[in-house]
Parts: C-alpha cells; sequence; structure tokens
C-alpha cells in the first residue's frame, strides 16, 4: 500500500469518493456522480491493471481479493475495445485466419504435426 493510504480508515476513504463524486457533479451538472463509490473504483482499478496486462492473480493481491469467482463475477468490468482487440491480435486464428486450418484444442495435437515414434 502506498504511503498516503498507509493507516487511513475505510471511512476516510468513502469522505473522498463521496467529496470527488459532489465536485464532478457540480462540475459537469451530472447527477449520476452521485451513484459513485468505493466498489466502483476498485472494479475499474482493478480492470484497468488487467489491461495493463498484469497477471489477475497479482491484480487480487494488490486489491485484497481473495475468492477467484467474487472477483471475476463482481468486480471485473468489461474490457475496453482496445484491449479486446490486442488480445485477439496475440492468437491468429481469432483474426480470420485461414478458414482450413484446424483448431488444436488443449491436451490434442493434428495427427500431421505429432512427433514420430524412432520404432
Amino acid at each position: 500500500m502506498t504511503p498516503e493510504f498507509t493507516g487511513k480508515t475505510g471511512s476516510t476513504v468513502y469522505r473522498w469518493v463521496r467529496r470527488a463524486a459532489d465536485a464532478l457533479e457540480e462540475e459537469t451538472g451530472d447527477r449520476g456522480w452521485q451513484y459513485l463509490d468505493v466498489h466502483d473504483l476498485r472494479r475499474t482499478w482493478g480492470t484497468y491493471l488487467l489491461e495493463q496486462g498484469v497477471i489477475p492473480s497479482v491484480v487480487m493481491s494488490f486489491g485484497g481479493w481473495e475468492d477467484w469467482d467474487t472477483f471475476r463475477k463482481h468486480y471485473l468490468g468489461e474490457f475496453s475495445p482496445e484491449a479486446i482487440r490486442r488480445e485477439r491480435g496475440k492468437v491468429d486464428f481469432l483474426e480470420g485466419g485461414d478458414k482450413e486450418t484446424e483448431v488444436v484444442h488443449p491436451g490434442t495435437m493434428p495427427a500431421s504435426t505429432a512427433p514420430h515414434s524412432a520404432n
């Protein structure tokens, strides 16, 4: 935890978020800022770290999430279109690829590429 947050209580953090939401509502005229809370920020922060390439187990550790199902279901927002495109680009067959290409599932290997026996 960074020094500016060390020793701060949950109520202090909630007050900071409330103050920021009030200022943003006043600045923009958008009442939607009144629905902002710490959980929104935590979810957004976790998603941002994942989009930057931080592995989920490290994000969970940083954010204090202990249960993978809870982390996945309740705290991860949708990834940005940019992050989805970047990740799709890492997998050739997701980019469109050759429609004749055989999809290899984990734990299998097409017969044409299987190692040959030395016998």
